[in-house]
């Protein structure tokens, strides 16, 4: 699995990260200050600091998850697939958060710099949060569009010289809201200041496509 930053996890990473979505998940996350003691000393055997832990799972709980109230319930209409998908995939994005927040914070320690680091700590879930809302604006954007113009649609960069190269790649590309190029990419969330949007798919339109099955698919 691949963390917000590109970097990946190893399998034992994989498996405190769904161990960890899984409570956040739960209507008992939103009134917990830490992590469960069980769940945080899976942590340990990673190497990660029992006073990191604790800091990153307090963070974490913090806030509510993206779309959601103090109490875990919804606070935006999700009827839509890609807001849906989204709603399902921020315990698992926040859990990707409390993992390397800790990883983080161990390091700060063993540096001696862990009042700054948990201070700047503060900016990482403020980022994360913002990550998390504009993830969510995105894919209710783009189910509309889906809605009026869809269902095939075709990726759209601002095509100037301050485009990134994760978005350029995605240039034309065909796509539906059920079959997102790259498995999870939105147009617009691709990154923090990402400003890619999606135009429902013309026959007359000059664009790659893969067929698969019959039909133009992400790629």
């Amino acid at each position: 699995m691949a963390a917000p930053s590109g970097e990946l996890f190893n399998p034992a990473e994989d498996a405190l990260i769904d161990a960890v979505a899984t409570f956040l998940g739960t209507p008992l996350a939103s009134q917990a200050t830490y992590l469960p003691k069980a769940l945080a000393a899976r942590f340990e055997p990673l190497g990660l600091a029992v006073k990191a832990v604790r800091e990153a799972g307090r963070l974490a709980l913090s806030v509510p998850l993206t779309g959601r109230g103090a109490h875990g319930s919804p606070t935006v209409s999700l009827m839509s697939s890609t807001a849906r998908q989204v709603k399902a995939d921020e315990p698992v994005m926040r859990a990707q958060y409390v993992l390397m927040a800790a990883k983080r914070l161990t390091k700060a320690l063993a540096l001696d710099v862990y009042p700054q680091a948990q201070r700047l700590e503060e900016n990482y879930l403020k980022a994360h949060r913002v990550a998390g809302r504009n993830r969510l604006a995105a894919a209710i954007a783009l189910d509309k569009v889906a809605v009026s113009d869809g269902p095939w649609l075709v990726w759209n960069t601002q095509r100037d010289t301050t485009v990134e190269p994760d978005c350029a790649a995605l240039e034309g590309r065909v796509f539906t809201v059920d079959n997102l190029p790259n498995g999870n990419d939105i147009p617009g969330a691709v990154h923090s200041y990402c400003r890619c949007y999606a135009t429902g798919f013309t026959s007359g339109a000059v664009v790659p496509i893969t067929f698969r099955q019959g039909a133009p698919h992400a790629f």
